[in-house]
């Protein structure tokens, strides 16, 4: 059984059982009118939570796959966009104190990055013609809404919230891996739930994660650009093993502002 359908299914004995405990005790003990009536408003109570987590465990599961491949294609169509017009270079986020806007934006760079290193030639001049929203913006906004996000600027703390918000808050993986290196972050997502989207991906096209990832990479670079408040490019991302994916992310301070040649 699913675990959140079995957590329901235990609420929803509890409450069976405590409801039948409380519309007991009138029956088998002689206590005043008020004190009778606590008892049975509190069966009652049970009761009806129970009702309601009966309705819950009605419902299936959203199937991870199905998730999984909801955004794949938006991603790919911005991608061939990119594409078509001259854009081939992989996805750069910058932090607002760069930019002057209100929140991460990303730009793509107008030459492939070889991956191993920042191009020596990247410079940033201005109108930020190419400028958009990076995916992750509507989970950026969850989370200052419903989860108070704070962001960090140590790495200590920085790792600690990817666990928490990758983990913990959105469930994507079981557990993450992260490592610091020099200016370089490799971030891994053991047991990633929604592998079949980056296979998707991947197999349509080797470098459309890295040029317009999906949300869940670009969560990670956007939170990465506020909390460091560096330039964030992801060079890689790739499904590891048959549960895990991987993104690489190189990080470096520009000498002046805005969008990469």
């Amino acid at each position: 059984m699913d675990e959140s359908l079995e957590r329901y299914s235990t609420t929803f004995v509890l409450l069976l059982i405590l409801a039948s405990m409380f519309l007991a005790v009138p029956f088998f003990f002689n206590f005043g009118n008020f004190i009778t009536a606590v008892f049975i408003m509190a069966g009652m109570t049970c009761a009806l939570l129970g009702g309601f987590v009966f309705m819950f465990m009605g419902n299936e599961p959203v199937d991870p796959q199905l998730v999984a491949l909801l955004p794949v294609q938006s991603c790919l169509n911005v991608g061939k966009l990119m594409l078509d017009i001259g854009v081939t270079g992989n996805a750069f986020f910058l932090p607002p104190a760069l930019t002057g806007e209100s929140r991460v934006m990303q730009v793509n760079s107008l030459m492939v990055n070889s991956g191993s290193t920042v191009p020596e030639k990247v410079s940033f001049t201005e109108p930020w013609w190419n400028a958009i929203v990076p995916s992750s913006y509507p989970l950026i906004q969850l989370l200052r809404t419903r989860n108070a996000l704070i962001i960090p600027d140590t790495p200590e703390e920085i790792n600690t919230l990817f666990n928490e918000t990758m983990c913990d808050i959105f469930e994507f993986a079981s557990r993450i891996s992260i490592e610091w290196k020099s200016e370089k972050l490799t971030v891994t997502l053991h047991d990633y739930r929604y592998l079949e989207g980056c296979a998707f991906m991947h197999n349509e096209s080797p470098y459309s994660c890295s040029r317009y990832p999906c949300p869940a990479c670009s969560l990670l670079g956007t939170l990465m650009a506020e909390c460091t408040g560096k330039v964030v490019i992801l060079e890689q991302c790739s499904a590891t093993s048959a549960q895990d994916s991987t993104a690489v992310f190189s990080l470096f301070s520009p000498a002046s502002p805005s969008t990469p040649d």
